[in-house]
């Protein structure tokens, strides 16, 4: 059955699905001749990475203390989440537990702060794991190394009756609330799409923080392009026999002769806005209902639009356009309006996605190589990724802190998460494969 899926993916002779081992993208060909005018197509890109204006602060996690109820490797796991929260909040940054002097003091007697002190630690954080009714219970504590104290959180939270790996994820949310002012989303949603060894493609979601993702859904097709929607719903493409189809949690929204490549709902999910080729061969950026009825083509052009992406107020929308020969980010407004180039840098700029800081984060190539780099929506424009493997498909966290991301670097595909400067970067989880189209839920 996959056999005959492959027809569709190699029959867009306009739109390019670029379907390997590392992923499928969408971005639409250069047109014949093009490439080779920087006037028009976009000069070469001399952007690096600039230094952070961000120290991070420097923590000491020894392990965590179980009970007798809690089983050895549940314990070290939890230990290692926490210890991995802390290195991918862009906050904090763990010191080697190798190098530490003291242990966990749980018995009311006093912390050792010199012992601490001396490693380095600004922070340290203490806790415990407890089971109780079948349940694992996590409390921790954060102190204040220099200054020799408890930190008292200011949050009423409460993170009982969670899963142990989630009760974490909110405890560091809590820290990181506490000593930047602003809410952490460990625990959050990414969803992506992963190539299976019969040649389908799965939608597959971990947990921001999580070690290892779950499969949302697999069988009867290919999944690609998968987005949230109202209430966290899945809106995703989903190619099957009869051709490519936009579905929500698995109600098919449109026919296959829509040949509809993304798609994203507004802000207020009232409208979608999708890429589709009626038939003529390329592909325009139209409104749909909730329901899949075509409402309007925004774009009606000969030439290629696809990626449609909503900034986060709902004024515009970002899109990829070869209009000039090449891929570049367009932006317009969601009547259709008001259209105009946002990169001038590049020549082959795709796979945009849009922040809440008013950025727009998009996959471009230098050098024959694909990095991650961020423009405003006046055009100034940072790099992200340099001189680490192939670098594709961003997307910007709910809080426009952290950009999710595919990468090939140390020789396996992964996804990668970075702080929004692109100084610290870490894997999402360990395991590689062919991933692709990360999106996060906010």
């Amino acid at each position: 059955m996959i056999r005959n899926l492959s027809k569709y993916l190699v029959s867009l002779p306009i739109l390019l699905f670029v379907v390997t081992t590392a992923g499928a993208q969408e971005a639409p060909a250069p047109t014949e001749g093009a490439a080779t005018d920087a006037a028009t197509t976009g000069e070469a890109i001399q952007l690096v990475i600039p230094p952070s204006g961000v120290e991070l602060e420097p923590v000491a996690v020894p392990e965590l203390f179980c009970g007798d109820e809690v089983e050895n490797g549940p314990c070290k796991r939890f230990t290692s989440v926490l210890r991995r929260d802390l290195n991918l909040s862009g906050v904090f940054q763990l010191i080697d537990p190798d190098a530490y002097l003291a242990e966990s003091v749980l018995d009311g007697s006093p912390i050792p702060y010199d012992s601490w002190f001396n490693v380095g630690a600004r922070y340290l954080i203490q806790g415990k794991v407890e089971k109780k009714q079948k349940k694992h219970q996590i409390s921790l504590q954060l102190y204040d190394v220099v200054g020799r104290q408890k930190v008292v959180l200011k949050t009423s939270d409460s993170w009982t009756g969670k899963d142990g790996l989630m009760q974490i994820h909110q405890q560091v949310n809590a820290f990181i609330k506490e000593l930047t002012g602003r809410d952490g989303i460990l625990g959050s949603t990414i969803v992506f799409t992963q190539k299976s060894r019969k040649g389908g493609r799965a939608l597959l979601t971990v947990r921001f923080g999580d070690p290892s993702p779950k499969v949302r859904m697999a069988g009867g097709g290919i999944f690609m392009f998968p987005s949230f929607g109202p209430g966290g719903q899945l809106l995703y493409t989903k190619i099957d026999e009869n051709g490519p189809s936009l579905y929500l949690d698995g109600k098919k929204l449109t026919a296959p002769n829509l040949q509809i490549r993304s798609a994203r709902f507004a802000p207020n999910g009232k409208v979608i806005a999708a890429s589709i080729d009626t038939g003529e061969g390329q592909s325009d950026i139209w409104l749909l209902e909730p329901n899949g009825k075509q409402i309007k083509n925004l774009t009606k052009s000969s030439e290629d639009e696809v990626s449609p992406r909503w900034t986060r107020n709902g004024k515009h929308i970002v899109y990829v356009s070869n209009r000039v020969g090449s891929p570049q980010l367009y932006i317009m407004k969601p009547d259709g309006s008001g259209k105009r180039r946002l990169t001038m840098v590049g020549r082959y700029n795709t796979a945009p996605d849009t922040g809440p800081n008013g950025k727009v984060v998009y996959a471009g190539l230098d050098e024959f190589v694909s990095d991650i780099f961020t423009t405003t929506i006046g055009g100034s424009q940072e790099r992200i990724t340099q001189e680490q493997g192939s670098n594709r498909d961003p997307a910007w966290s709910p809080d426009g802190r952290y950009v999710v991301f595919v990468s090939t670097r140390g020789g396996m595909t992964r996804l990668f998460v970075g702080t929004e400067d692109g100084r610290w970067q870490h894997p999402l989880f360990s395991r590689s494969g062919a991933y692709s189209a990360p999106s996060w839920w906010y």
